[in-house]
């Protein structure tokens, strides 16, 4: 099994470059206009995506190859109780947020994961995205999701409509006190011989959807 991470390295690059820009006053409308109007809005958008890119951190745990369920974790390094915005692509096709199930530990009553009613949830579907209106920060400006698909050659065509899927902070589902330093544990559901699984985070920021990090596993 191998993990591939150059995606997430990738775009941390391009948003130092962004910023490095917008201090040296490099006109940053072309790179930003089309979705941010003011510097100050520019700024805020760098600082955000500078931010979800180093803090937002996604691991495997484990493949059960006779399952066909991948687990992993999605932590915040901020200590922040954000909730996760993911999409699910199985080699060359999205999947609907029915196939990713989060662990609640508060509906856990017996110290085994995911073998009760309520302990895994579904995660809830937010929004289905057209990858068109879906940004991330590469090739040194803002681009399309659709764009970057066919720059990294992931063979998920670009008409495909992106299921959003909201996966809760650990912190919100058992509240504790202070800062966040649990780990969010979620399963995938994969169908039947599926090769590589890429796992693409999502921030919010003025209503639209930025990719911070992509997490690839190939599974065979």
């Amino acid at each position: 099994m191998e993990v591939v991470r150059r995606a997430q390295s990738e775009l941390l690059t391009t948003v130092a470059l962004i910023g490095l820009a917008l201090v040296i006053g490099i006109a940053m409308i072309s790179l930003v206009g089309s979705t941010v109007s003011s510097y100050r809005e520019q700024a805020l958008l760098i600082n955000t995506l500078n931010s979800e890119i180093s803090n937002t951190f996604v691991n495997l745990i484990t493949y059960d190859d006779a399952g066909g369920r991948l687990w992993l974790l999605l932590k915040r390094l901020d200590g922040s109780r954000t909730d996760f915005f993911i999409a699910i692509a199985a080699d060359t096709q999205y999947l609907q947020c029915s196939s990713v199930q989060y662990f609640n530990p508060a509906a856990d009553t017996n110290g085994i994961m995911c073998d009760e009613g309520g302990d895994c949830p579904s995660a809830q579907q937010f929004r289905l995205g057209d990858p068109k209106g879906i940004y991330v920060p590469y090739g040194g400006g803002i681009t399309t999701l659709v764009d970057f698909i066919r720059a990294r050659d992931y063979g998920i065509p670009t008409a495909s409509y992106v299921p959003i899927c909201t996966v809760r902070n650990v912190c919100n589902l058992a509240p504790t006190p202070g800062l966040c330093t649990n780990n969010t544990i979620f399963r995938v559901s994969l169908p039947i011989g599926v090769k590589t699984v890429r796992v693409f985070i999502f921030t919010l920021f003025s209503n639209n959807l930025y990719l911070v990090n992509v997490y690839e596993v190939r599974t065979s």
